[in-house]
């Protein structure tokens, strides 16, 4: 009897432990996806940004230099989220686009 009840102790804290663990595990996964997420979101907009800027792109206008210092600081926190080539092309595009 009391070697059953030892035994049932001992799985029952195994089980909570495997569910605990499992709980953990799932909050890691969705927390990782959320992070994928976000830095999704975040280079998109930085895409989208620079997609804008190119399509009204008009050197022939006045409104071009605001539209130059506004695509700088769209693309500002690129080098947070890119590697060092995106960043060489971004400020490549500003630099074409200012002269």
């Amino acid at each position: 009897m009391e070697l059953a009840k030892l035994i049932a102790q001992y799985l029952s804290t195994i089980i909570l432990g495997a569910v605990v663990a499992y709980i953990a595990w799932r909050q890691y996964r969705t927390s990782h996806d959320k992070l994928r997420l976000d830095l999704f979101e975040k280079r998109y907009a930085i895409y989208r940004a620079l997609m804008n800027f190119l399509r009204d792109l008009d050197p022939d206008t006045s409104k071009s230099g605001a539209r130059i210092r506004e695509f700088r600081a769209d693309t500002n926190d690129a080098r947070f989220l890119f590697g060092n080539d995106v960043v060489d092309f971004l400020t490549e595009v500003f630099g074409k686009a200012s002269h």
